[in-house]
């Protein structure tokens, strides 16, 4: 059951968030079964946009703020900042939505909407 309404809510923030300008929802491979143990999307002004959501008491999340080759247990590698530009890019973008189980459909509506708001300056 829990994996089941993650699904459903990894599916209804897809479709709500779709054609939400500043949003990149990240590509899906319909041979991949994910569980959602996070939903996480790109977006732009990640720090406004995280402040605006928690206005509203949506809570969101910053998983990875620093990619793995910036990470100090990796600096015997000796890669430094640039070394991966995408995966420095991915670190500045990301943000984790609310996902749980006990979402209701309408809180996902919700969340899209604030983001769509936020987005069109309202």
């Amino acid at each position: 059951w829990v994996t089941a309404r993650r699904i459903a809510n990894a599916a209804l923030y897809d479709e709500a968030l779709k054609n939400c300008p500043m949003v990149r929802i990240p590509p899906r491979d319909p041979r991949v079964k994910a569980v959602y143990h996070t939903y996480v999307i790109r977006v732009q002004r990640r720090a406004e946009l995280q402040a605006n959501l928690a206005e509203r008491g949506i809570e969101t999340k910053i998983h990875y703020p620093k990619p793995i080759h910036l990470q100090p247990g990796y600096a015997h590698l000796g890669y430094g900042p640039e070394a991966f530009p995408e995966a420095e890019q991915q670190a500045e973008e990301i943000l984790s939505l609310p996902i749980h189980q006990y979402l209701a459909d309408e809180q996902i509506f919700f969340v899209a909407e604030q983001m769509r708001r936020f987005y069109r300056g309202q």
